[in-house]
């Protein structure tokens, strides 16, 4: 959020440590920073850590950690960074991090969004109502009080102060504003101090363990504490189960102190608590099962059981039960035992996900965080181009907002790693929304790792959130609608994979998803229907309306989130596709198997130095090119119409190659293809969102309502035994 940090570089290369042992010698080992910053003045390595994993660095390593008037260092890494003339700093988060981090993400989406002016006057007049510093809803809400989005443009001009790190913006009803920075910040030391003297849930005290216990405990605790009075007054004698609660109030140190927590039910202790292993065998199981079953020499129990016998043997120590070897075994974490056997990638696999507060990325603010997700139809489609006429399954790739989980964007694409329809997508978001997020929460899939991702996101000043590795996210809303949307168009189609398991098959010869076949139009036509005039107009869940609405009312509360576009030529640019083009002497620009021309290119002096190149993904007839500092829009001079092709999908054209070379030959013949096939189904994808966006348009001019989409699609019968059988594609 530094205005002096210009660009941020992730996990940069290693660097080399060395570590001087005295007598053992040198030790040399490698590090990798966390971040490569490149700032105003100069690069830097930084190293992050949190308040507690610092403190545990300083206990356990007080070597390599250490503290330099007053500020906390790696030592190795320090030397090592000074040698390559780089300066090496740790940066430590406290608990105000996760409160602190959110508030900055707003008020740095507030300012990319062309925040309100407010006049001198407006502004005076606010101050003289911080006088008790009252909170934004008070503010707000008072007569003549200002518009949210007033105070938060001035809370990110620091105009007016509040305490950023202790509340959070988002709760208007309890974030307190004040006019002078130096009262927000004695607020927020004692607001702090509040939250860190609070009892925390590790606690002893007779006043946490209340707080903790279940009303079935606290219920327990009141009944048993009434029984012990009887005693403690001297009405009746003591059962032997009011010992062990009289020896509880008679010890200070069993007792937390209160003597309702001391009649707290104790699960704990109950049970056999002497270990029936000696030492000895403990030992020998732990080394056993540290060396065979750890590091995935042995693979069944029954087998490590007889290693254990045969070293207990060698001691003359008696030997152990299976049952107790199972025990021990399930102590081991299941990552270790899979990083022992499969090594890193299977300690990946095996370890469980993390907590859902780190796995899924949520807000409270509409328009701040947007989710893509991409799921497969069922189903092939076909349409009118010969290339093209039978696709493979679509791919549907949808923006929502995080807050209201309202549809933003979405567009078909042929691929599980498109980025031709990733960058369709997003401009079909920046086209209805006409704003880009300021961040966006992805899986990690091959098309968000891209270097065209990488760049498009920065264009827009926009930030990824990645999804952990360990914590796939199912259940959602936006997994539904989905899952919801496919169901509807797909399995509902006579001849889908559903239908299969029913004998419905279109033909009994051949496999149903390869005759499954829809329109793409109709696919099209009712996806957007669902999303943009369905989803977004019905309620979900327990939220307060519909994602429409939701967005409404929380452009009221906090105005316009995210940066503001314009789709005009450079945003086409920007979010077109970068392609490898070659120049022919003759022929002009080529790409895949089409040629592209423009007049303008008649004025630059040959030969051309082209800087850059991007294929216009909702028109590939378009082709963009940077020349001499300009771009130039150059276009197809067949028009949409690429070279012949035989009834096998050959292109009837001689392919100039090495001519000693064949596999080269062969191998750019098929990269041309495979290119111009992708060219082919972008059209077809294009043609039929024209051909619905047409329709809509005259549907909407037409005085008569217009019919919406049934829920099952109405297509002409196709008689499939004339049409080429498709192989099954795995």
């Amino acid at each position: 959020m530094s205005s002096d940090v210009l660009e941020i570089w992730d996990q940069p290369k290693p660097i080399q440590l060395r570590r001087d042992r005295g007598v053992k010698g040198t030790h040399v080992s490698t590090y990798t920073p966390d971040y490569l910053l490149l700032r105003r003045d100069g690069p830097a390595l930084v190293e992050c850590k949190t308040a507690k994993g610092l403190a545990r660095k300083l206990a356990d390593k007080p070597e390599d950690w250490n503290y330099v008037d007053g500020v906390p260092y790696f030592v190795p890494a320090r030397t090592a960074a000074e040698k390559i003339g780089l300066p090496h700093e740790v940066y430590v988060t406290d608990d105000t991090a996760s409160r602190y981090l959110a508030n900055l993400e707003f008020l740095h989406a507030v300012q990319l969004s062309q925040p309100v002016e407010v006049s001198d006057a407006d502004y005076k007049r606010l101050l003289e109502r911080l006088t008790d510093s009252p909170t934004i809803f008070d503010l707000c809400s008072a007569r003549r009080g200002p518009e949210p989005a007033v105070i938060y443009a001035l809370l990110a001009s620091s105009r007016i102060f509040g305490a950023l790190k202790a509340q959070l913006l988002s709760q208007q009803d309890t974030f307190r504003i004040f006019a002078d920075r130096a009262q927000a910040d004695e607020f927020q030391e004692h607001l702090l101090q509040t939250y860190r003297t609070a009892l925390d849930e590790s606690s002893e005290t007779d006043l946490a363990a209340l707080l903790r216990a279940t009303p079935a405990a606290l219920a327990h605790a009141t009944k048993v504490y009434e029984q012990i009075k009887e005693v403690l007054d001297g009405k009746r004698k003591p059962t032997r189960n009011d010992y062990r609660y009289l020896r509880r109030l008679s010890d200070p140190e069993a007792s937390p102190g209160h003597p309702l927590a001391a009649c707290l039910p104790d699960y704990r202790s109950r049970g056999n608590r002497v270990p029936r292993l000696t030492p000895d065998q403990v030992r020998i199981a732990q080394d056993v099962i540290q060396s065979h079953w750890v590091l995935g020499r042995c693979k069944d129990q029954s087998q490590l059981l007889g290693h254990v016998d045969a070293a207990c043997s060698e001691e003359s120590i008696p030997k152990i039960s299976k049952s107790a070897l199972r025990n021990m075994c399930l102590k081991i974490a299941p990552e270790q035992v899979a990083y022992g056997r499969l090594g890193i990638r299977g300690y990946h696999a095996a370890r469980p996900p993390v907590s859902a507060e780190h796995a899924t990325v949520r807000c409270e603010i509409p328009g701040l965080i947007s989710h893509i997700d991409s799921t497969q139809f069922d189903v092939r489609s076909w349409s009118i181009f010969k290339l093209s006429m039978f696709c493979e399954p679509p791919w549907f790739y949808v923006f929502y907002d995080e807050a209201t989980d309202k549809a933003l964007g979405a567009w078909l694409g042929f691929g599980k790693s498109d980025r031709f329809a990733l960058s369709l997508a997003f401009r079909d978001m920046g086209a209805r929304q006409k704003r880009v997020p300021p961040y966006i929460a992805q899986d990690r899939g091959g098309e968000y790792g891209s270097t065209f991702w990488e760049q498009l996101l920065p264009r827009f000043n926009s930030a990824k959130y990645s999804r952990a590795s360990g914590a796939p996210r199912f259940g959602g809303l936006e997994e539904t609608a989905l899952k919801q949307i496919n169901f509807r168009i797909a399995n509902r189609l006579d001849g889908a994979t559903w239908a299969d398991q029913h004998n419905r098959a279109a033909s009994g010869n051949k496999k149903s998803r390869a005759t499954a076949r829809l329109e793409l139009a109709i696919i099209i036509q009712e996806a957007r229907h669902f999303w943009f005039h369905e989803w977004n107009k019905t309620t979900h869940g327990t939220a307060d309306g519909c994602p429409d609405g939701l967005l409404a009312q929380g452009v009221q509360e906090f105005g316009h989130i995210g940066h503001h576009v314009t789709c005009d030529l450079s945003y086409l640019i920007a979010t077109s596709i970068p392609v490898d083009i070659t120049l022919n002497k003759r022929k002009g620009l080529r790409c895949g198997y089409r040629e592209y021309w423009s007049d303008e290119l008649n004025a630059i002096r040959r030969p051309y130095k082209f800087e850059e190149t991007r294929l216009d993904p909702a028109n590939p007839s378009t082709l963009y090119v940077r020349c001499d500092g300009r771009w130039i829009t150059t276009h197809s001079r067949d028009h949409g119409v690429i070279l012949p092709l035989s009834d096998e999908g050959k292109f009837f054209e001689n392919y100039r190659g090495r001519s000693n070379s064949r596999t080269a030959r062969e191998e750019g013949r098929q990269s041309h293809e495979r290119i111009a096939k992708r060219m082919e189904q972008l059209e077809a994808s294009a043609a039929a969102a024209a051909a619905c966006d047409e329709a809509d348009s005259g549907a909407a001019n037409s005085t008569t309502p217009p019919a919406s989409p049934s829920i099952k699609p109405q297509i002409e019968s196709i008689d499939f035994d004339r049409l080429p059988d498709i192989p099954f594609l795995p």
